[in-house]
């Protein structure tokens, strides 16, 4: 069989980020000569600057390997952990790991109030 392939890969929109992310694939290993090819986590494929999270420091490329303290690794995960803390922690900050290159970087994001 043939592996999963990037544009087949499940994604997550996130409307109140400003933030699209998308389950690595095997061909992701291979192509990727960063040091995050083989970590485990969803890779940022779009983040406007004018979005929270872009404007929080979240970029496309980057690897989101932890939602508040908890690793993510699927689409689904990810939706779950966002949208939960959203509805039950509004005023708070939402905090995401990722990976650039070989450092990591906690990213805080508050989002603005409608």
């Amino acid at each position: 069989a043939i592996p999963k392939q990037s544009f087949e890969a499940e994604r997550y929109i996130s409307k109140d980020l400003a933030m699209v992310v998308r389950e690595k694939v095997p061909p992701d290993s291979y192509t990727d000569p960063s040091p995050t090819a083989n970590t485990k986590g969803l890779v940022v494929i779009a983040a406007p600057e004018k979005g929270p999270a872009g404007a929080a420091g979240v970029r496309r490329g980057d690897l989101l390997i932890q939602i508040n303290g908890g690793a993510v690794t699927t689409a689904a995960a990810a939706r779950i952990a966002i949208e939960k803390f959203i509805k039950d922690s509004p005023e708070k900050a939402l905090v995401l790991l990722v990976q650039r290159g070989d450092k990591t970087y906690p990213i805080s994001i508050m989002r603005s109030r409608k």
